[in-house]
């Protein structure tokens, strides 16, 4: 039936439209799915586009905002966390740079394909969304995906590892998420398909 069509349609692509929203990032770790209308010193305006949000104008104080990502992938850094200040201990600093590259990685890094892809490979076939997502998760960051605070942090090698580690946790979670709606919307569509005599199982 055309209204079952229209369901599955919207299933499979709901991924992707729920991404076309901006989204403010706060220091405190926080994300909010918005539409930013005005950025000004001391203010950042809003629509929420959170479920069962309210149509008001909100507002948050700049101050609390970090970091803002577009709908289109430009992102906009409004306040740099200042670096944790040097310790007499070599291995403490070590430690507190690969801290602070986890924390980063962790509010910052987007693991770009890895819910989209291994979803849609998991559509193909099983296996086939295992190993895509098995090497979307182990493939490095890419250049352009990294997105620190301050550029002189890259070419901290505890910082990158911390960075790299969460990355990766954040690339797994994503890609388990992904094939799981891969599982689900294969599923649902032989369901549809059966029910509408299209496909036939057992004799």
């Amino acid at each position: 039936m055309p209204t079952r069509s229209f369901y599955l349609l919207l299933l499979l692509v709901w991924p992707v439209l729920s991404q076309a929203q901006d989204v403010i990032l706060c220091t405190n770790g926080n994300e909010i799915k918005a539409k930013v209308l005005v950025i000004t010193p001391d203010r950042v305006a809003y629509l929420s586009r959170e479920p069962a949000a309210t149509p008001d104008t909100l507002s948050l104080a700049a101050a609390d905002v970090f970091l803002i990502r577009y709908a289109n992938g430009t992102r906009e850094v409004l306040r740099n966390p200042a670096l944790p200040e040097p310790t007499a201990d070599p291995a403490l600093d070590s430690q507190i740079m690969y801290k602070r590259g986890e924390a980063d990685a962790q509010l910052l890094f987007r693991p770009k394909g890895a819910f989209l892809g291994t979803c849609a490979a998991t559509v193909v076939g099983p296996m086939v969304g295992l190993g895509v997502g098995a090497a979307i998760v182990l493939t490095k960051p890419q250049p352009d995906n990294i997105l620190v605070p301050d550029r002189t942090l890259l070419v901290n090698p505890n910082y990158m590892a911390g960075y790299a580690h969460q990355a990766q946790k954040k690339k797994l979670a994503k890609a388990k998420a992904g094939f799981g709606v891969g599982i689900g919307a294969t599923t649902l569509l032989l369901l549809a398909l059966v029910a509408n005599g299209v496909v036939t199982i057992g004799p």
